[in-house]
């Protein structure tokens, strides 16, 4: 028996995945092996969309399937990640981390079982035309500046990949905006509102909320509402490298 006043604390949720570069053949050559390297990296690099991927089962292990409907996220994304690599993924209590066996670290995160985030709300804008995006630049990505609307249907059946997808949701608004590469996403805020189902449509909408350089890059931080059939799905400040 458990005294009166005193919580269980569980133990860490771990899990071991092969890396594997799912965009190596994408627009964004940071995840080129050749061009990666030109940039001082050992090769092309797994999108952060992707070790968040691998970072999700952990939390639901942990919190349950509750946080798909109502928690959130502050994830960083630390080291690169190669294709291969054995990804060790670690949530204990609030943190959770990607890393190697050594210990080292790819990403972590603060995980909230009960977002208090509000949703966001942003006007819908069309998007430039694939062929007159403009090349991403501190005279195009600017403070307040609206982004173009995107709709897709969310197109998985487990509700344990729903984050990753929402979250490549926010990549997608990014590169159909602007022309960007390299670039790397460095930061996502998450916070969910609602779950929602295989099949229905997503509507992302947002704006460039902060621009800032450091160490000689250029950043920005997209702020973004997702939504489906009017209702708040989860809302993202997504945190990127646009010039590296």
């Amino acid at each position: 028996m458990i005294a009166s006043g005193l919580s269980v604390t569980k133990p860490a949720s771990i899990f071991r995945i092969r890396a594997h570069n799912t965009a190596a053949d994408s627009e964004n050559k940071i995840h080129d092996d050749r061009v990666a390297a030109a940039h001082g990296f050992r090769g092309g690099l797994v999108p952060g969309v992707t070790v968040y991927g691998y970072m999700v089962p952990a939390i639901i292990n942990r919190w349950g399937r509750g946080w798909i409907e109502h928690g959130g996220i502050s994830v960083r994304f630390q080291a690169p990640c190669y294709e291969g690599e054995t990804v060790v993924v670690r949530c204990a209590e609030s943190t959770v981390t990607a890393g190697r066996e050594d210990g080292s670290i790819y990403s972590s995160g603060t995980v909230m079982e009960h977002s208090d985030c509000q949703p966001d709300s942003y006007q819908e804008h069309p998007l430039p035309a694939m062929e007159n995006r403009p090349l991403a630049s501190h005279e195009t990505i600017t403070l307040g500046l609206p982004l173009g609307t995107i709709r897709a249907a969310l197109d998985v059946e487990l509700e344990v990949a729903i984050p990753e997808r929402l979250l490549r949701m926010a990549n997608e608004i990014l590169v159909r905006n602007f022309r960007m590469s390299p670039w790397i996403h460095a930061a996502s805020d998450v916070s969910h509102h609602c779950l929602v189902a295989c099949g229905q449509e997503i509507t992302v909408t947002g704006a460039i909320r902060e621009c800032f350089e450091r160490k000689g890059r250029h950043f920005a931080v997209a702020g973004l509402s997702l939504s489906a059939e009017g209702k708040a799905v989860a809302t993202v400040r997504h945190t990127f490298i646009y010039q590296l």
